[in-house]
């Protein structure tokens, strides 16, 4: 089902965001952050939060008034 994909996709877009931030906040933490990786922080936060929210929006499709019929699906984060 095409939820199901599109369910992974932002998983694995998730956790690959995750990551990234995590390495970007010890650099920060760890006064090691050049100026690039210190602007790369808040973008790849709100990329994360983009992608959550998609995730999150995804989950209720199945919840919609005309399912199965006609589906609004959620915009995919570029």
């Amino acid at each position: 089902m095409k939820s199901s994909a599109l369910s992974a996709l932002a998983s694995s877009m998730i956790a690959k965001l995750q990551s990234d931030l995590s390495t970007l906040q010890d650099s920060v933490a760890l006064g090691m952050a050049t100026d690039e990786e210190s602007t790369q922080l808040p973008m790849t936060q709100a990329q994360l939060d983009l992608w959550r929210k998609y995730r999150v929006l995804l989950s209720r499709v199945e919840s919609q008034p005309a399912f199965p019929r006609a589906i609004n699906w959620p915009p995919q984060p570029d």
